[in-house]
């Protein structure tokens, strides 16, 4: 399987876990699509309240977005 395949089956699946949506919410913030990847931080911290790579995830992408209100509660 090529590169850009892997990616579209990587995006196109329902994570199962906390730490599948924050990898996904990490792959979105690469991509600069801020407001998706805060989406898929909070799905894993649904599922996972201490995830830390969503906590920080979550408010690098608030803070690159100009809430820094809502970054200063992430960390």
């Amino acid at each position: 399987m090529d590169c850009m395949g892997f990616v579209r089956d990587f995006l196109n699946r329902e994570p199962q876990t906390s730490a599948e949506w924050a990898e996904q919410g990490d792959y979105l913030i690469r991509k600069n699509w801020l407001e998706d990847a805060v989406i898929h931080y909070l799905h894993a911290l649904e599922l996972d309240p201490d995830n830390l790579q969503a906590l920080r995830g979550k408010a690098g992408a608030n803070r690159r977005m100009g809430d820094f209100e809502g970054a200063k509660v992430c960390y």
